[in-house]
């Protein structure tokens, strides 16, 4: 309700109260318990408006609350994906530098056979060489 139609109503409500106190001095006791009930009628109505606004604030707030909740639980949710997403990442980053490593350890490893192989071949082939000249010189 506006705040015109609040003191629209409040000077409305004041002039009745005016006519209420005039009653009363003059002493008219069948319009005075009427005025009485149509007061208890209004007052009831007024609480239950009051009441029934009350609850549906308390209903907002209580959504406000919730959505407010949710936020934050979003938020909080958020950062914690992205920190979870930097750390496979670095993760992901630390196991390719690994494997280039283990890549580079075997590629070493693989040129160092291929050196002994070729080291024994020639150690073969110079004892086969050495043992026919000794077996030649023998004879």
């Amino acid at each position: 309700m506006a705040l015109s139609d609040q003191l629209t109503k409040l000077a409305e409500q004041t002039r009745e109260l005016e006519a209420s106190a005039t009653e009363i001095e003059a002493e008219d006791s069948p319009r005075l318990e009427a005025r009485l009930a149509t007061l208890q009628q209004s007052i009831d109505t007024y609480k239950n408006q009051l009441g029934d606004q009350m609850i549906q604030d308390g209903h907002d707030a209580t959504d406000d609350w919730v959505t407010a909740q949710k936020n934050v639980s979003d938020a909080f949710n958020s950062i914690h994906a992205k920190a979870a997403a930097r750390r496979a990442a670095r993760r992901a980053k630390h196991a390719e530098a690994q494997a280039d490593e283990s890549e580079w350890s075997a590629e070493d490893a693989v040129e160092f056979a291929i050196y002994a192989v070729q080291e024994a071949e020639y150690a073969l082939l110079q004892a086969t060489a050495d043992r026919e000249t000794a077996d030649d010189l023998k004879s």
